[in-house]
């Protein structure tokens, strides 16, 4: 009755309604580059059941992801009490594509008719460049992309004055 007061109709009902619809509906969200970061971040989303999540592989990586599945190894948990501490090991969290709302694939080619909602980039900055058109068809008005680039820029050690004077130093 508020609405309809307010709206002189049942309209603002209905928008409101198809709001609730839409923001209740499965987001579609695409992992580029399935690696350490992008595969943590895509299993905790398909874990929570409100998004169907696409992962972008390549060559041995997608062909082991379409065969075992994604297998995420979490961290041991630590508990204190006083001065006991007590570990406890976390069984392996896997996701299948048959099973999951999840797709694996190698191509975006594969999927440049179903725009994304979100858009991870999970990929080293030098892949980037070569991906971008084909990103295009996949993202709407909407469309969010977030970026997780790590810090170390690919060509950080491709000169020889680094190679030689960084030679057998680990890196912390």
């Amino acid at each position: 009755r508020g609405a309809e007061s307010r709206c002189g109709s049942g309209l603002c009902g209905v928008i409101v309604g198809f709001y609730c619809f839409w923001s209740l509906m499965m987001k579609k969200v695409l992992i580029v580059g399935a690696g350490a970061i992008g595969s943590l971040i895509g299993v905790h989303l398909v874990r929570s059941g409100r998004y169907h999540v696409t992962f972008l592989a390549r060559g041995l990586h997608y062909e082991s992801m379409i065969k075992n599945g994604l297998k995420l190894h979490p961290l041991p948990h630590h508990t204190s009490t006083n001065n006991d501490t007590t570990t406890t090991k976390l069984d392996p969290i896997i996701i299948h594509s048959s099973i999951d709302h999840c797709t694996f694939v190698s191509s975006l080619d594969t999927i440049s008719d179903h725009p994304q909602d979100f858009i991870f980039l999970a990929v080293k900055q030098h892949q980037l460049i070569p991906i971008l058109d084909s990103l295009k068809p996949l993202i709407h008005s909407n469309s969010i992309i977030i970026p997780l680039q790590n810090g170390v820029p690919w060509w950080f050690f491709q000169s020889y004055t680094f190679q030689k004077s960084l030679q057998n130093t680990p890196l912390h």
